[in-house]
Order: structure tokens, then sequence, then C-alpha cells
């Protein structure tokens, strides 16, 4: 149990860790309404079910609950391993995770509440003591991490290993002042983990502990299967199963479904809701808190592993092979009485529009060649996820589509088979390679620019069709101004191709 409790901590300070809590600003009233919406159907449907199967009020409501939240840290580990963490879909599921942990830190400080007066039927005096503590704590958090981790790393980032002992000894110092003040030790490395998440170096640190990270993930799964009561009568297995399905197939579904409904792409919404279909290490937590309390029994603690266990497993194929799934499942969306998939902050395109550039990706940074392109009466669309930079958009003249170039739904609204030519800015080796792909396979005849930072990555997007292939870092804009606006581009591409594929070699064989 000691190593467990001490693996789970870990997860949640690297959840923490990998999450960025400013993006709470970043929260629209889109994922918001998406968020509540799932939380409020789940538990509804959840306490339903569960009371349905024969449980008690007390033990339909932990189901409700257990059920609603999804594991961030799955997600988090799928999404990373795919390098799909800052694509649409995943920014969406990021933010609505974001939003279910502080909910279930909230419901988790109920719940300590209720332990410390057991007696009591709402224990405002101990709720208002818990809620200061993890104020204090998440300020805490923050000011070190701020003003004196900041100080620190510049001395222990220069080495590994200090690195990877000081940002352990980081998360067992919150552990232990947790457990001084009688703090729930989950939620208080969830802390300190959302307080370095926030700082510049939170990659570094991840990086460093992700192979402790697994290893403590492998603890808790086989936790999980110590709660596991093999001789579980037959109805509290066939209410284990109903319910695992219903975190696989009803949390996407529900998800989906609103997604749909506020405008977003059938892809960007089965991706979303694919995400969301298993439950949370949270919910493991109240599961056990719940258990210690005396309001549910060894056998609802044993469900919970269960539906906890199938849920993950199932949900991480589901994740893995989502493109497969979509394809799948596409001809079946016609079927769904669904708005069409336009979404209300994109423009509508001329009918006619050809001949026109689309560029995919935004940076205040491009400005000034979306001008000089304007300037040469050129026709612009920018395909883009962040409904911020709409204003910055139009006021160069362009039009805009609020989507994921990963979509065939958002490349066909901008016409880019019509289009003149193809400019990627966006830093994610396989969107560039999707696009690529598709303009390959519908023998689209635009010339195509992509950005990529790695060798590997420029071979690969050269052999893939790429007109174009620019290294970020080593060229400049108005480099890339004269590229754009040449009417030698598909002549120079080859010189090209070779120059900087030369440059890259001698650069990698010199830094080896």
């Amino acid at each position: 149990d000691v190593l467990a409790n001490f693996g789970i901590a870990l997860m949640l300070y690297v959840v923490g860790i990998e999450l960025d809590w400013r993006k709470f600003k970043e929260l629209d009233r889109g994922t918001l309404l998406v968020g509540f919406g799932q939380i409020l159907f789940t538990g509804a449907a959840g306490w339903l079910a569960a009371w349905l199967l024969g449980f008690s009020v007390n033990e339909s409501w932990f189901f409700a609950v257990t059920l609603t939240f999804s594991s961030t840290i799955v997600v988090v580990k799928l999404l990373s391993e795919k390098r799909q963490l800052e694509s649409l879909y995943g920014r969406i599921a990021m933010s609505i995770l974001l939003l279910q942990d502080f909910l279930a830190i909230i419901a988790l400080l109920v719940l300590e509440s209720i332990g410390t007066h057991p007696g009591a039927n709402i224990p405002w005096l101990s709720l208002g003591g818990m809620s200061l503590k993890a104020l204090g704590l998440g300020l805490l958090a923050y000011i070190l991490a701020r003003y004196v981790f900041r100080k620190i790393f510049i001395f222990v980032g220069k080495s590994q290993e200090l690195l990877f002992l000081w940002s352990i000894a980081w998360c067992i110092l919150f552990a232990m002042l947790a457990q001084l003040i009688n703090f729930p030790v989950a939620i208080s490395v969830y802390f300190a983990g959302l307080a370095i998440g926030s700082m510049d170096y939170n990659f570094e640190i991840s990086a460093r502990i992700r192979s402790l990270r697994d290893f403590f993930i492998v603890i808790f799964f086989a936790y999980l299967g110590s709660q596991l009561i093999l001789t579980l009568p037959s109805h509290l297995l066939f209410g284990a199963a109903f319910l695992s399905l219903f975190v696989v197939i009803g949390n996407p579904l529900i998800v989906y479904l609103l997604l749909r409904l506020l405008g977003h792409q059938e892809r960007t919404a089965l991706f979303t809701g694919l995400t969301m279909g298993q439950i949370s290490e949270f919910s493991f937590i109240l599961a056990n808190v719940g258990f210690a309390l005396g309001l549910i029994n060894q056998y609802v603690v044993s469900m919970i592993a269960v539906i906890g266990l199938v849920s993950m497993v199932l949900s991480t194929y589901a994740i893995t092979y989502n493109e497969k799934l979509y394809h799948l499942l596409k001809p079946l969306f016609h079927y769904l009485p669904l708005p069409k998939p336009q979404d209300r902050l994109s423009d509508t395109l001329p009918h006619d529009l050809a001949n026109h550039i689309v560029v995919f990706g935004y940076y205040p940074t491009i400005n000034k060649v979306l001008r000089l392109l304007k300037a040469q009466h050129e026709t612009i669309v920018v395909v883009d996820y962040n409904p911020a930079n709409i204003p910055e958009i139009k006021a160069q003249g362009a039009h805009y589509i609020y989507g994921d170039m990963r979509d065939e739904d958002i490349l066909q609204e901008a016409k880019i088979q019509q289009a003149r030519m193809i400019i990627s800015i966006v830093p994610y080796p396989e969107s560039n390679l999707s696009l690529l792909q598709y303009v390959k396979h519908f023998h689209i005849k635009a010339d195509t620019v992509v950005i990529a930072r790695y060798l590997d990555d420029i071979k690969k997007f050269y052999a893939a069709g790429a007109t174009y292939v620019l290294n970020p870092e080593s060229i400049s804009l108005e480099y890339l101004q004269g590229i754009l606006t040449s009417e030698k581009l598909i002549r120079a591409s080859r010189v090209h191709q070779e120059e900087i594929l030369h440059l890259l070699e001698r650069q990698y064989q010199h830094l080896v």
C-alpha cells in the first residue's frame, strides 16, 4: 500500500507538471459548456444506472462521481506519445481535463471534511478549514516555484542527476507538508506539480522523471488488481461490465454530441470524445476515502477498480487508433440529427474561390508576409484553431477558418484542391506529413511549403512531395517572403532541397 500510494502521488505530481494552470484563462464558454455538460449528463446517467442496478443512494452517488472524471495521466501519456497534445482536439481535451481535476479536488476536499466530522450532515467548518489549507498550499507552491525554485534551477539544471533529485525532493516536500497539516497528499503534490507546470522548465523536469512515472504506473495497476474481489457475485460483475461500457461508449458520445452542437467538426468532436472514455486516477482516491469513511463497501471499491481497468485498457486502444475509428464510424455520423459541421467562427468562402493561398497556423511574426501577399492582390485563407487570432487575421485582409489541418472536412472547406500555394507554419511533424499525404493522394497541383526542425522530418517531408521545407530556426522572415513571392518556386525547390539537406547533415555531424 505504501508503494502504491507513493506511486499515485508521483503520478499526480507528473500530471500537474504536464498541465499549465494558466490555461484556465483560455477556457472559453464553449469548453466550459462541454465540460460542465459532460459532468452533468454523465453524473445523472451514472447515478441512475447504479440505482437501477440495486445500489443504495450513497453508493449510487459514488458511482456518479467516479464515473464522471477522466484520467489526465492516460490522456497526457498517449497524446504526448502521438505528439498531438497541441492539436485542436488535444487542447480541448486538456482544457476539459483541467476543469475535471479542479472539480475532483473539490469533491475530495468535501469527502475529507466529512471524515473529520462524521456525525455532521454538512461540515461547513471543516470544509472551510480544508479550503484554507488548499489555498495556502497552492499559494506556497506557486511562490516557492516562481521565486525560489527558479533560482535553484540555475544551479541544479546543469546536472541531469541533480535536476532529477531536486524534482523528487520537491514532490516529497509537499507530501510531508500535507501530512503535517492533515491534508490529502494527493492534492498537495498535484499543487506542487501545477506550480512547476507554469514554469519554463517543466518539460525538462517531466522528461527526467518520466521513466519513474512509467514504473509507478505499473505499480498503480498492480494496486488496482489487489483491490479486486475475484469472487464478485454475478450481478455485480454484470453491473461492472455495464458501467464500463457506459464509460467507454457513453462518455465519448456525450462529449461528441456537445461539441457537434457547438459547431465543431466530426473528427475533432470524435477524437476529443474518445479521450474521455476512462475513469480518473482521482476516482480511485475518492473510492478509497469513501471506503475508509464507511460510506461504501469493499464490493463497490472492487467494482470501481474493475471499471477503471477495463475502461483504461479499451480507451487506450481507442485513442491510439482514433483515425481508423473515425473512418469506420464516419458513415454513421450522417444518421445523427445534428447541424452540418459549419463552425460559426469561420468565414464563408466564395463558391468560385480558386488560385488562392492557404496558410495553416498563425503567429504574429507572419503578419508581414500576409501583408506583402495581400499587397500583391493574393487571396489568402488562414486555417487556425485559436479564436483569439481572428481579429489580427482579418486585419490582414485574409479569410479565416477555425479548425484542425488534420481534418479532411477542413481541408475541403479551405478548397485546397483549387489553391495555388499551400503553406504550413504548424510545428507538428505528424500534421504536416498528414497534409502532404493528402495533397499527394488527391494529386493536388499546388506548391506546398512546410516547416521542420529536424533532419529526419525534412527528408520525410521531401519524400512525401513537399515543394519547400523550411527550418524556422535558421531561415529569416525576409527569406521566407522571398520564397513565397517567387515565381521560380518549383524550379528552385530541387536546388534548395540539396542545399538545406547538405547544410543540416554537416551541422548534425558537427554536433555528434
